[in-house]
């Protein structure tokens, strides 16, 4: 009897028997990770918009004021 008790379960087994990530957080310690989550997204997103407005910058002035990029005067 003690040799079936050692035998590993089946793959689909052992995905149904183990938790899910925030299965052992209560409500406040769930809450907690969300607001951090959304922090660091929103981290990454300014980073994102700070990369892309610096990259826009560089590319279309190559060295020139905005006023002079479209070629006509004023």
């Amino acid at each position: 009897m003690a040799e079936n008790d050692a035998r590993p379960l089946p793959p689909a087994k052992q995905a149904a028997a183990r938790p899910s990530f925030l299965a052992g957080l209560n409500a406040l310690e769930t809450i907690i990770v969300a607001v951090i989550a959304l922090v660091a997204l929103a981290g990454l997103l300014m980073i994102a918009k700070g990369l892309i407005l610096k990259s826009d910058g560089a590319f279309f002035s190559a060295g020139r004021p905005v006023w002079e990029q479209s070629g006509t005067t004023a």
